[in-house]
């Protein structure tokens, strides 16, 4: 959750197939770049600069190996050579990680969430500091600002919904 956090809110399916080509090492740090799978026809390409929490994360889960362009970072694809077999082990990596949360988020008493919530807490996160709609569009790889304010709004719903359980709550206590 927090690796796709950290690289824009993408999905673990685009963070599984990244390749060592897709990463560089440049004057300001390190640079992903990549076209989205989900979104490929469109060929947006996507720039992100990790932040060190983000590569520590990269290097102690993955492998950077530039002498291997094609190789998957990730060792989860590994020996999945056919898009199936992509699909399958990106389908089973994902569900087993909101499993994971789902243990996790219980045991702290927190709401339900799933590996699609780092994209939406992203868009909303930049959103609520000031990033333009613009911004956040590019950075998720989105082709229509329409699918940005999307994520944004589906977010804020539920952030109006516990504003008014914690007014509600203030007003039994208040009145």
């Amino acid at each position: 959750f927090v690796l796709s956090f950290d690289l824009n809110g993408h999905y673990l399916s685009d963070i599984l197939r990244l390749k060592n080509k897709n990463i560089s090492m440049t004057e300001v740090g390190w640079k992903i770049e990549f076209v989205r799978y989900k979104t490929k026809r469109h060929a947006i390409p996507v720039s992100i600069y990790p932040t060190d929490l983000g590569m520590q994360l990269i290097t102690k889960y993955g492998s950077v190996n530039k002498s291997r362009p094609n190789d998957f970072i990730f060792p989860f694809l590994a020996n999945a050579h056919t898009e199936i077999q992509i699909n399958d082990r990106i389908n089973d990596i994902n569900y087993r990680a909101n499993m994971g949360l789902r243990m996790v988020t219980e045991e702290l008493g927190l709401p339900h969430t799933t590996m699609a919530q780092a994209r939406h807490t992203y868009a909303s996160f930049q959103c609520e500091n000031g990033r333009s709609l613009m911004d956040i569009q590019m950075d998720m790889g989105h082709a229509n600002p329409t699918t940005t304010q999307g994520y944004i709004n589906s977010l804020r719903i539920s952030a109006m919904m516990q504003s008014k359980a914690i007014k509600e709550q203030l007003y039994k206590e208040v009145i």
